[in-house]
């Protein structure tokens, strides 16, 4: 977690691989957002080599295949996994400013926030009045969420 007014940071388990599942769309439709064709955007997910996220500074998550490919994850390697830190990093830059330009950046946050399948992750712990966009991700053992908490003050 990174506080974006301070750059304060708060993590568990930060650097501990996970299995991104859907998760991942948040980074796709942002690469998506950030000026790439659907036939770019499916080689940047299918192959490493063009890997979107390395061009954003993230070294650490490993996209290898499109769903439901991406949802097979096993612990002898590092495939369709990322880690706490890396994701927190990456979506911070979207979310920020320095990825994505306002007119990407709003409709990104809007899909995000209507996004109900967090409903009884994220959001569930968020202070009332408190506006959570996020994407959730699930397959099998693997459930997670990567969210942008929004304050209460800024949700007028």
């Amino acid at each position: 977690m990174t506080d974006t007014a301070d750059d304060s940071t708060l993590d568990y388990q930060g650097d501990s691989r996970f299995g991104q599942a859907s998760t991942l769309t948040t980074l796709a439709a942002a690469a998506l957002l950030d000026q790439l064709t659907p036939e770019q955007l499916h080689h940047v997910i299918t192959w490493p080599e063009a890997n979107v996220l390395e061009r954003y500074g993230d070294h650490v998550t490993d996209v290898v295949d499109n769903e439901p490919v991406s949802n097979t994850v096993t612990t002898d390697n590092t495939a369709v996994t990322s880690t706490p830190r890396a994701s927190t990093k990456t979506l911070k830059q979207i979310v920020s400013g320095e990825i994505l330009d306002d007119g990407n950046r709003s409709p990104l946050i809007d899909w995000m926030t209507g996004n109900a399948t967090g409903d009884t992750l994220i959001h569930a712990g968020a202070p009332e009045g408190w506006g959570v966009a996020d994407q959730s991700g699930g397959a099998g053992a693997i459930r997670n969420d990567v969210a942008v908490v929004i304050p209460r003050t800024a949700c007028r």
